[in-house]
């Protein structure tokens, strides 16, 4: 879309001959876009390098991208070969009809009603993790592990009890393979017997047998109410269904964004709470004087406002997917900037959500400035952890409920504080997640 506004050209920052930007970016991604954010503005061109990236953390051209102009802009994976063999064309990557219909497919088992329905599996479980929780732990692991169960429970009707911390490294693996290919100028294909490519093939692997077993399983005994058996008993119009790699696709896109989202968002509200003493001591007294010995009901919820105010000031410093690839499928004029057909858009939730313009201290955990009616008086798409526009995440509503659940539940029984190696690091790949765990002493209250 064209028009006769002033056409204005994104800044760009001195660059490597050849590699351009990408040695910096890799090194640390959203460090590097918070640093050009900064002394360049909210819109800036990036050399990465055959692939020019524009930058993006104005909310008014969000808002276009993911919105208005949604239709003219596809997902990029293409320049990402890791992220697009570990997903396939599930959810997560798919574009067009092919998206649209699997998303009206999953829709059903992320209605807000359903989703509530969850919450006493949410509840159950997490009473069950903290029977035998240790006195020193990676909290890091341990949401990782627990959200993993429950959304393999609620979404696929499956007990992977056991085996949590197996898709935990092999989850690992995927993303540290992604993130290398974050700082290849031209990523290489997986054929290249390299020592990453052949850790992130037998980690997918392990992730593929998993899936395919609760797919074997599901065909062999049909569950009722399972998203797992609404996919493998959808038909399309001619009466085809999905194969085994279609499911595949979809319940390994599922499973995983399932509980890494949460799982990350949980502990970076753990490692906020222990540099923050005052407020952790505040969100366990509000835990412990509204809820009973049997954790966090769904109705408990609305009587934890502290609880509910950490969980959105985490999302806005560390929200678990800090950024959103576009690829512009024809020339668009966002405000006064041209973008050519073609050219790679990144929107970063991390650094539009730090930004003092919309933010009073930034860099501050401040749980208190999300009283009743803050989010509204914020501008549109200043604030948007789970994305938004048609794409929003299918499963905001699970990932919130969730988080209260279990942030409540523990917070009431356990007393944290940090352990010697405790240490944390930005770890930003396809999702923001402490690099080195979240090392923790475990303190049980009766």
């Amino acid at each position: 879309m064209t028009s006769a506004k002033a056409v204005r050209v994104p800044p760009m920052p001195k660059g490597l001959p050849l590699v351009g930007h990408v040695l910096e970016f890799a090194k640390d991604p959203s460090g590097y876009l918070m640093q050009v954010s900064k002394s360049h503005g909210e819109v800036v061109n990036l050399k990465f390098g055959n692939r020019n990236m524009t930058v993006i953390t104005r909310p008014d051209l969000i808002a276009l991208v993911l919105r208005d102009y949604a239709k003219k802009f596809k997902k990029p994976y293409r320049g990402f070969p890791a992220l697009k063999a570990l997903i396939g064309n599930g959810l997560l990557s798919s574009d067009g009809d092919f998206w649209l219909r699997q998303r009206r497919l999953a829709q059903p088992a992320f209605h807000r009603e359903k989703v509530r329905a969850y919450g006493e599996t949410m509840r159950l479980y997490t009473l069950r993790a903290l029977e035998k929780i240790p006195s020193k732990l990676d909290v890091f692991e341990f949401w990782n592990v627990l959200t993993l169960e429950i959304v393999a429970k609620t979404l696929f009707n499956a007990e992977i009890d056991g085996q949590g911390s197996r898709v935990g490294h092999a989850l690992e693996e995927a993303l540290q393979a992604n993130r290398a290919q974050m700082g290849q100028p031209i990523p290489l294909p997986l054929s290249i017997p390299l020592p990453g490519h052949k850790r992130l093939k037998a980690a997918i692997a392990e992730l593929d047998k998993i899936t395919l077993e609760m797919i074997a399983k599901e065909r062999a005994n049909p569950s009722e109410y399972s998203l797992l058996a609404m996919m493998v008993a959808a038909t399309d119009e001619d009466g085809s269904q999905m194969n085994d790699e279609q499911l595949r696709d979809e319940a390994l896109t599922l499973l995983l964004a399932g509980h890494e989202t949460t799982a990350n968002t949980l502990s970076w509200a753990i490692s906020l709470l222990l540099e923050h003493p005052n407020i952790m001591k505040a969100a366990c007294e509000e835990a412990r004087s509204m809820l009973g010995a049997e954790g966090c009901r769904l109705e408990d919820i609305a009587k934890l406002p502290l609880t509910k105010q950490i969980w959105q000031e985490t999302l806005r410093l560390y929200p678990p997917a800090w950024s959103i690839g576009r690829t512009a499928l024809e020339d668009v004029q966002l405000g006064e900037y041209f973008i050519p057909k073609g050219q790679n858009l990144m929107l970063s939730q991390y650094v539009t959500q730090r930004s003092a313009k919309y933010f009073d201290n930034p860099d501050s955990f401040k749980p208190e400035r999300w009283v009743e009616g803050y989010e509204k008086s914020l501008p549109d798409y200043a604030y948007f952890p789970f994305s938004a526009g048609p794409r929003v995440c299918i499963g905001n509503v699970f990932a919130e409920m969730e988080g209260m659940i279990l942030l409540s539940t523990v917070l009431s029984r356990i007393d944290f504080a940090k352990a010697d190696d405790y240490t944390i690091e930005i770890y930003a790949s396809l999702t923001m997640r402490p690099k080195h765990g979240v090392s923790v002493l475990a303190a049980r209250r009766d």
